[in-house]
């Protein structure tokens, strides 16, 4: 069980790390359209004449170009008004739901890559039950300096794996929780097999059986042991019961002899 945990943790942050990264990339292209950074002038042409899937920022494009679908931008300002929302669509036309965000984002630290802007990651659950994983950093450039930029992608894969993992982990552990069991059980049998014979061996002498004897005697084991005992015992008990016969024999022939010399 401990092994099942460990794995399904390390599994776990592995996957987010994976996801953190990939918002870490994807990113760029947003913060830099939005800042003016890009030289991108116009909004991307796709097939079919299909529009962008994410309107114009204070004029210019936002550059959406390889996000995972259903990614999700926000934009707040200095002072945490939402001036900026968009959520691609994993497929045309379908309803997704907006992640549920916490009015004030905290836990900021310096980023080791990029412009080492102040950046936090977090889960967000959407109001269907969706989660989504948030990348939020404080802006240094463009219209809303000193803002924020949020960038959220769905976990609907990487909880899929997960759950797949968890599912398989169970599975396993049943199986081998069961297993266990069964050899067990056979064990028991077989280690309680010598005292069966040691209760066969006691209602034998209870019928007037006294060269019975324990079998097993020559083992190490504990019951070996005391197999080992029990016959030493019965060897005792057989020759008083010997030694008993003898005297009460000598004592018959005694009185065969005093009735004889009466």
């Amino acid at each position: 069980m401990g092994a099942d945990v460990a794995t399904f943790e390390l599994l776990r942050s592995s996957l987010y790390q994976q996801v953190d990264s990939t918002l870490e990339q994807s990113h760029q292209l947003v913060e830099a359209s939005i800042t003016r950074e890009s030289s991108t002038v116009a909004p991307p042409s796709l097939p079919g004449g299909r529009k962008p899937p994410c309107p114009s920022f204070d004029g210019d494009p936002v550059d959406t170009e390889g996000l995972t679908p259903g990614t999700v931008i926000e934009i707040r300002s200095a002072e945490g008004k939402t001036v900026y929302q968009c959520h691609t669509t994993e497929l045309e036309n379908a309803k997704q739901e907006y992640p549920t965000l916490p009015s004030t984002i905290t836990g900021f630290h310096k980023s080791s890559v990029g412009k080492d802007e102040p950046t936090t990651y977090f889960t967000a659950e959407a109001p269907n039950g969706h989660e989504y994983r948030i990348r939020a950093s404080v802006l240094q450039d463009g219209p809303v300096a000193g803002g924020q930029l949020i960038v959220g992608v769905p976990l609907a894969g990487t909880l899929s794996i997960l759950g797949t993992l968890r599912s398989l982990e169970l599975a396993v552990t049943g199986i081998a929780v069961v297993v266990v069991l069964g050899l067990g059980f056979w064990l028991v049998r077989v280690g309680l097999h010598p005292l069966r014979d040691v209760e066969r061996t006691a209602d034998a002498i209870a019928a007037g059986q006294l060269t019975e004897r324990v079998p097993g005697d020559q083992s190490r084991t504990e019951v070996g042991r005391v197999a080992r005992a029990l016959n030493v015992l019965l060897e005792r008990i057989e020759g008083a019961f010997a030694q008993r016969d003898r005297t009460e024999a000598d004592l018959r022939a005694s009185e065969e002899r005093m009735g004889q010399f009466v």
